[in-house]
């Protein structure tokens, strides 16, 4: 429906409990439209931006009026003529203002993880890169440098490990972010060198260690000269055990 967009209209025009939403175009402003559903009513603004047809919101009442709507959509229609998509620079700010601390709580949100790794990743940012955790990432991805040098410097006060360690932690919490925020910078840790250490593993298997004789086994020296063990009983193990050199 064509017709001018006013406040009464905004306030009084009926709900569609069913279907689809009312929709009323501004007799005015063209592009300008009022959709109403069950459960807002809400201002938007349709253009051409590049050449493509291109929908953004404006406000929902009652928030904002429509005298307000009114004039915030006739300044966004100047922008979008001029090429400037609204609704790309709405999600390019949000990107820009994600912190590492908001970082962090969306990437421990996003799977279901062990109350043992979430201390570990709380432990590894909120301890070496406590200063980073109000800094946004779209200032700490455009610093490559500086993250290359702040690995550095926990390698050289805690150690390779621990370096690499908090950087791999840094790498999965920023890529998160930037999985929500596509417009944010690369992940900086691709300037990171890093040392390539890993937990050491022990492998207690009969191929590794060298086999050693049991408590319960003592070794003695027969009369040929080869090395012999005799049995006697373990009370732990509640039997007997031994082998032949």
């Amino acid at each position: 429906m064509r017709t001018k967009i006013t406040q009464a209209l905004v306030e009084n025009a009926p709900r569609q409990l069913s279907g689809p939403p009312s929709l009323y175009a501004d007799q005015e402003l063209r592009g300008f439209y009022l959709i109403v559903s069950p459960t807002k009513r809400g201002s938007y603004l349709q253009s051409q931006v590049n050449g493509k047809q291109v929908r953004t919101k404006i406000g929902d009442h009652p928030a904002m009026t429509a005298k307000e709507a009114r004039a915030l959509a006739a300044k966004t229609l100047v922008s979008m003529r001029s090429g400037v998509n609204p609704s790309e620079e709405r999600r390019k700010a949000r990107a820009k203002g994600i912190t590492l601390r908001q970082a962090l709580e969306l990437h421990l949100a996003s799977k279901p993880l062990s109350a043992k790794t979430v201390d570990g990743y709380r432990y590894v940012i909120e301890n070496y890169l406590s200063d980073w955790l109000d800094r946004t990432l779209a200032e700490i991805g455009a610093d490559r440098v500086g993250v290359r040098e702040r690995h550095q410097r926990i390698t050289k006060m805690s150690g390779k490990a621990t370096a690499d360690a908090t950087f791999r932690t840094f790498r999965a919490v920023y890529g998160r972010g930037l999985r929500e925020h596509r417009d944010l910078p690369a992940n900086p840790t691709a300037n990171v060198d890093f040392h390539g250490v890993k937990k050491r593993k022990v492998d207690a298997g009969p191929v590794r260690l060298p086999l050693l004789p049991s408590p319960g086994l003592l070794p003695v020296q027969g009369g040929t000269g080869r090395r012999q063990v005799v049995r006697r009983p373990d009370p732990a193990l509640g039997r007997c055990c031994g082998v032949i050199g």
